[in-house]
């Protein structure tokens, strides 16, 4: 593989000899092989940060299977990483095929932030999902790819919105954003990919923990219901505890049991 030419020079003519031409020759293979040594060093000098970078994420998000403590802690610990000064996490609910700010940094535009909700394949934050790229973008003065109008207001000179994945699917976005103008390397985009992914497991387990310790606590709460519906054996006094527990352990507003008439084949 050619890495360069080296090339000298002399005012009088002819004054390189079959000699000089092999010393020349001997120079550039040595400044072939020092650049090249230069080049695996900074290689292996780079995957060690990368490396580095993604210890530092996957230590901090995983102090925690709190949902909210894990977005929190995994934004401010990737803007760290990354060096930039703003940025957002969002996540998709799968009811409104909607992917929702849940927790955000440094924006100008609080309130904007805080509402936002973008339908999934809009936008560049959609287009993030759909695609499973990092979508990378300057200016949005004349980025026509916006579903919310008002973000180009908020000055933002670069960004980076990276899918979050976990188990097969994208379960959100992470964005990186400078109100200054930057340049993503590949090996910045690469990072920023990497922890987006990582980021995306710790959600995924913090969003089965806070299922499983749900679906635990209603048990428990089934539980304590029949407990205290058996300590009766008078029919009416089961149903009026029934509807009575359902309501004050689940939080229901109004609960009723409709018994089948067997004569009248009806509800009552």
């Amino acid at each position: 593989e050619v890495l360069g030419i080296l090339n000298v020079d002399h005012r009088q003519p002819r004054a390189y000899d079959e000699e000089a031409v092999q010393t020349v020759a001997a120079f550039a293979a040595q400044a072939a092989a020092a650049i090249e040594n230069a080049r695996l060093y900074a290689e292996v000098q780079r995957r060690a940060d990368h490396m580095a970078a993604l210890n530092s994420v996957s230590a901090t998000v995983s102090q925690s299977l709190d949902l909210e403590t894990t977005l929190t802690t995994a934004l401010d610990k990737a803007l760290e990483v990354v060096g930039f000064e703003a940025g957002a996490i969002s996540l998709v609910e799968e009811e409104t095929q909607e992917l929702v700010i849940r927790v955000h940094r440094g924006w100008r535009q609080q309130d904007l932030a805080s509402n936002m909700r973008v339908k999934l394949g809009q936008g560049l934050s959609g287009q993030a999902v759909l695609t499973g790229e990092v979508i990378v973008t300057g200016s949005l003065d004349n980025e026509i790819r916006l579903a919310v109008p008002q973000v180009r207001e908020e000055g933002m000179r670069a960004m980076a919105l990276a899918p979050m994945r976990a188990r097969g699917r994208v379960v959100g976005v992470l964005g990186v954003m400078s109100y200054e103008p930057r340049t993503f390397a590949p090996q910045s985009i690469d990072v920023i990919r990497s922890i987006a992914d990582q980021i995306g497991v710790a959600i995924d387990n913090a969003q089965l923990f806070a299922r499983a310790t749900h679906r635990s606590q209603q048990m428990a709460l089934l539980n304590e219901v029949a407990r205290d519906v058996l300590a009766t054996l008078d029919m009416s006094e089961r149903l009026r505890r029934i509807t009575h527990s359902i309501c004050e352990k689940f939080g229901y507003d109004s609960a009723a049991v409709f018994m089948v008439d067997p004569e009248r084949h009806d509800l009552v």
